[in-house]
């Protein structure tokens, strides 16, 4: 979030941190979603070279690492906006799914034998 669009209000009232925190996650969200469309754009219905899926690793690892952290507060029983988490915690699903399809694939072996047990010649 850029630091011009916060508006923390007159020295007389206090910020107005519950949506100031809001703002944060849905801007927060929309950046998982432009990653998660890049992904579908770049890693599934293309080719992609070494070096995006080096950039989506390392991309992926960061995203994963902050939403988490932003989840662990927004989940918080203090927290005000129970639907923060929930949203964090959707992503969280999106990203993690995205992590174990493309950097914790099946081996090529173990690929075959299930396809030969499901689906037997």
């Amino acid at each position: 979030m850029a630091a011009s669009n916060v508006e923390l209000g007159s020295d007389a009232t206090a910020p107005d941190i519950e949506h100031l925190t809001a703002d944060y996650v849905h801007q927060w969200s929309m950046l998982c979603g432009r990653f998660l469309a890049w992904e579908r754009r770049e890693m599934l219905m293309a080719e992609p070279s070494a070096k995006k899926k080096e950039d989506h690793r390392q991309g992926l690892k960061w995203l994963l690492r902050l939403t988490r952290l932003l989840h662990s507060m927004a989940a918080d029983p203090e927290f005000p906006d129970r639907s923060l988490a929930e949203e964090l915690e959707g992503r969280l699903l999106q990203l993690e799914s995205s992590w174990r399809m493309f950097h914790e694939a099946m081996p090529a072996e173990q690929a075959e034998k299930l396809l030969a047990k499901v689906f037997p010649q």
